[in-house]
């Protein structure tokens, strides 16, 4: 399969974003969706979260290390489940529009969604399909999993945010990736607002 490229590349706009959400039916794909194009986190983080990572102040605080009785954790790693990196322990401010949805369901579902990395992948193709969302760069159109992680943090960068403050918020431990998307942002943003000036 020849290699994709940068995910920043595919990473939806806030429009595409704000739609998918307003496409999603239930709690539960509100959460998918929500916790990977609004707080970027991880799938691992995502499968693996849990009512008691919820804050009183209205964040998700991904612990460094947590137990857990999922399959793959107890193969690999003798029950304990770990972020990706040591950056990937941190906390993450859930959106306004989502606390009552993230309240709601953690109520109900203390240990998390219980779906396995294929099931949350499928949810996601159907919402995407019922949104209408795709991406003419892509073969098909067929928006993979790490885009809407790095809509989140196209979304941040867009708006203003710091490089140091967005490898704090996605989890990253290279302040260059950060960089990266601050310095896409600001070239789109920049090229845009100058070619509508001179070629008017």
């Amino acid at each position: 399969m020849p290699k994709r490229g940068d995910s920043a590349e595919y990473a939806l706009n806030s429009e595409q974003a704000d739609k998918l959400l307003r496409t999603c039916t239930d709690l539960r794909e509100r959460i998918i969706i929500g916790s990977m194009v609004y707080m970027g986190m991880r799938i691992s983080e995502l499968l693996h979260m849990q009512s008691h990572w919820l804050t009183d102040d209205d964040c998700v605080r991904i612990p460094s290390r947590c137990e857990c009785n999922c399959s793959s954790c107890l193969k690999r790693k003798g029950g304990i489940w770990t972020p990706k990196t040591k950056a990937g322990a941190r906390e993450i401010p859930i959106p306004k529009s989502l606390i009552k949805d993230f309240d709601s369901f953690y109520r109900q579902h203390p240990n998390g969604l219980s779906l396995s990395r294929g099931m949350v992948w499928l949810h996601v193709k159907a919402i995407l399909k019922r949104a209408g969302v795709r991406s003419k760069w892509l073969a098909k159109g067929t928006i993979f999993p790490h885009a809407l992680r790095a809509t989140s943090a196209t979304l941040l960068a867009a708006g203003g945010i710091d490089s140091a403050a967005l490898c704090y918020y996605m989890g990253w431990t290279d302040l260059k990736v950060g960089e990266h998307y601050i310095k896409l942002a600001q070239a789109r943003d920049s090229a845009l607002r100058q070619a509508r000036q001179i070629f008017k």
